[in-house]
């Protein structure tokens, strides 16, 4: 049986087999408008099959949902970034097909943006440089009132005030750690930036070398 998603030119086919279907290989994908924080979203994906289906939808962007009958995702986006989520069509016989659909997310008009460094190293054992989290905003726009700090690594944390965050602390593991940072105002949050902190082992000690005194024989 034939199950079709398409959205608006872009048609999508997958064959399914009346049992279980077998490995379908890549799933296509949808790359669909671009939404923007605070203002209404809606966007509509379509399938051949006609009215017959259920629509369904998972890791869409926060403030946003499909409609299992019409297939229209709908709804006011609450957070800017580069959503990749999965929609399905589910025929009366029990026959799926999914697609991945891409929605982009813009940060709305006069919020802050992330200005510090991104990028910052430390080494395992040993103080870690503090980190300024700064953001500017556009003239005339409302001014910074907090941040928001995705996970550090282990041993860092998060200081200063909450204008003024600081990171600083003693990094107890190495690795490349990527931190989500943005900047929220009274009109809403801007887009996050990612802070890319490298953490190298720690630095192993020379060790010693025993001297011995040369004696010279009859």
């Amino acid at each position: 049986m034939n199950l079709r998603i398409s959205s608006l030119t872009q048609t999508l086919l997958v064959v399914l087999a009346v049992a279980f279907p077998a490995a379908l290989g890549a799933q296509p994908v949808i790359n669909a408008t671009t939404g923007k924080v605070g203002v209404l979203y809606s966007y509509k994906v379509n399938s051949s099959a006609g009215s017959s289906v259920v629509y369904s939808a998972t890791g869409l962007p926060p403030g946003l949902g499909i409609s299992s009958s019409q297939g229209t995702i709908t709804g006011t986006p609450t957070a800017s970034g580069n959503y990749s989520g999965t929609v399905s069509i589910t025929d009366s016989g029990g026959f799926v097909n999914s697609a991945t659909i891409v929605i982009p997310v813009t940060a709305a008009e006069g919020t802050p943006s992330i200005s510090s460094a991104t990028s910052a190293t430390g080494t395992v054992g040993a103080a870690f440089a503090a980190y300024s989290v700064t953001a500017t905003v556009p003239s005339g726009a409302n001014p910074v009132t907090s941040f928001n700090i995705g996970s550090l690594p282990p041993g860092l944390a998060v200081g200063g005030t909450s204008l003024a965050p600081v990171i600083s602390g003693t990094p107890t593991a190495s690795g490349t750690y990527a931190v989500s940072l943005s900047a929220n105002s009274a009109t809403g949050t801007g887009a996050a930036a990612t802070l890319t902190i490298t953490v190298a082992p720690a630095l192993t000690a020379p060790v010693p070398v025993a001297l011995f005194a040369l004696r010279e024989t009859a």
